[in-house]
């Protein structure tokens, strides 16, 4: 059996979704910020609502999904988002 990849997941939460925020996190154990007008996260990095992006142990972008159009609540693209994080993962240095 393979060693656990180094995956680490964060959110964060655009200005005008707040009202989801509990539900957001509800049950888990996850890093996870609140955008804000005044720092302007989102604005600055290009991001929307409903988009996962993946980034690599830089930071730097590597993809950008939209979960409008690939939901995660099909387990098909649950599968196959996981499995592009494994690769990504064991591709790392």
């Amino acid at each position: 059996m393979r060693p656990a990849p180094a995956v680490r997941i964060g959110v964060v939460n655009t200005v005008g979704a707040e009202a989801g925020n509990s539900t957001l996190v509800m049950g888990r154990i996850l890093p996870y910020g609140q955008d804000t007008a005044e720092a302007g996260v989102a604005r600055a990095w290009g991001a929307s609502v409903r988009q996962l992006w993946i980034l690599d142990r830089s930071n730097r972008q590597v993809e950008v999904l939209d979960l409008t159009a690939f939901p995660l609540s099909e387990p098909a693209n649950l599968s196959a988002l996981r499995a592009r994080l494994l690769r990504l993962a064991d591709a790392a240095p």
